[in-house]
């Protein structure tokens, strides 16, 4: 899961902590006629400290909100699916509301999500429905006004347009970059996201080597006080008291002998 800080308790902020510091930028209101005046809360502090308590009807008193918006199918059992779960596992464990909106019409029981990506930190997840011919645009829409209807204090995304239009919207946002943008429109988009001025945001992106090639190969750079390299983890848990390699060896029906496992795609 990946490891990030949102907000500092220091400065009278809400913050939750997940491994490595990760920072949100100062911002200001942002009025957009269309979507009528939405005023976002300061995280870093100011009304933060006034706000942040809401009593949730699943989860006791919430310190912080975040919206994560994915489209990733799920449940999947592809790489993204699987590390989008994780991540709001993650943030769910640091007693936050996380609540995840995805693409879909069918909706799971969290049970079944628990047992299929091995996650024990309860969050909310909701299905909206999309159209391919769309792209995710209408999804992406959707998604941030459901976000909004929720109160979210800040979007956390996969998807470099959700990012941007949250940016626009006044939301802070976290956008986790795993690769290349990819399409015609994808560069354009992220260059947006890059670009944009006074806004709380964040580019968390897996490796030095990839802000390198966002940045030679496609002019895109993002200040240094914006990113923050964030490489993947993995649950450390499920390594413990594991039998000794003769032992699984036997388990596994292998021959004992020295044994080498990859694992990728």
């Amino acid at each position: 899961s990946k490891m990030c800080f949102l907000g500092d308790g220091s400065q009278g902020g809400a913050g939750i902590l997940v491994g490595s510091p990760v920072w949100l930028l100062d911002g200001s209101r942002l009025v957009i006629s269309v979507f009528c005046d939405f005023c976002w809360i300061d995280c870093l502090g100011g009304d933060a400290g006034n706000s942040k308590s809401r009593k949730m009807p699943w989860r006791g008193d919430a310190k912080l909100r975040i919206a994560c918006i994915a489209s990733s199918g799920i449940p999947s059992n592809a790489a993204h699916s699987i590390q989008v779960v994780k991540m709001c596992g993650a943030l769910a464990g640091q007693q936050d509301a996380v609540t995840l909106w995805v693409p879909g019409k069918k909706t799971t029981s969290w049970q079944e999500i628990a047992n299929f990506y091995g996650v024990g930190n309860e969050f909310p997840i909701q299905w909206l429905q999309s159209r391919k011919l769309l792209r995710r645009m209408d999804f992406a829409i959707s998604a941030l006004m459901a976000a909004r209807r929720w109160n979210a204090d800040v979007i956390y995304t996969w998807m470099v347009q959700v990012a941007v239009m949250a940016l626009w919207l006044g939301f802070p946002a976290v956008l986790e970059i795993h690769d290349r943008p990819t399409g015609r429109v994808g560069p354009v988009w992220l260059r947006q996201f890059s670009r944009v001025k006074g806004r709380k945001k964040r580019a968390l992106l897996i490796s030095h080597a990839l802000r390198s090639v966002l940045s030679e190969e496609y002019n895109i750079r993002f200040a240094d006080d914006v990113v923050r390299i964030s490489p993947n983890g993995c649950d450390l848990d499920r390594y413990q008291d594991l039998p000794d390699p003769s032992k699984a060896r036997q388990a596994l029906g292998l021959a004992d002998v020295l044994t080498a496992v990859y694992s990728g795609h």
